[in-house]
């Protein structure tokens, strides 16, 4: 994580930019997370959507299962490079959250997007994993892009 200070810093960055970094490194991470997954990663998965909807009202709570559920699908991949790399986006995320339009609705959609990216990923499907998570990265870009 030492790269994101200098990611942070590069002038003009901004939450388009690492949405748009997020679809090309997590839908080719949904697609191996499908074909690589273990039992163990299913379960912690299925967890961080228990989560999720337990905290749909609690923004923190929320973002916080959200990324951890994104960080599980990157070391799903037994990839530690993914792993690394979706961390450091989702750290400057965590810093760019502030300007994202986010509501309970905003939160319900996300929560169901998870949910078919997670079946994808259970039932070993890496196209429609890899094909979900660009629906839900490009869902967020359009919110973003009002």
């Amino acid at each position: 994580l030492k790269l994101s200070p200098m990611l942070r810093n590069q002038s003009g960055l901004n939450v388009l930019h690492i949405v748009e970094a997020r679809i090309a490194l997590e839908c080719p991470v949904a697609e191996l997370a499908a074909l690589r997954r273990s039992e163990q990663k299913i379960n912690d998965l299925k967890a961080k959507l228990v989560d999720m909807e337990r905290e749909l009202h609690n923004r923190d709570a929320f973002i916080d299962a959200d990324i951890k559920f994104h960080e599980i699908l990157a070391s799903a991949t037994e990839n530690p490079i993914f792993e690394d790399l979706v961390a450091i986006l989702h750290n400057l995320m965590h810093i760019v959250q502030v300007s994202f339009p986010d509501d309970v609705r905003a939160r319900s959609k996300s929560l169901e997007y998870h949910k078919k990216i997670f079946s994808a990923v259970r039932d070993k499907d890496p196209k429609k994993a890899r094909d979900t998570m660009r629906e839900h990265l490009g869902n967020i870009m359009q919110m973003l892009s009002y």
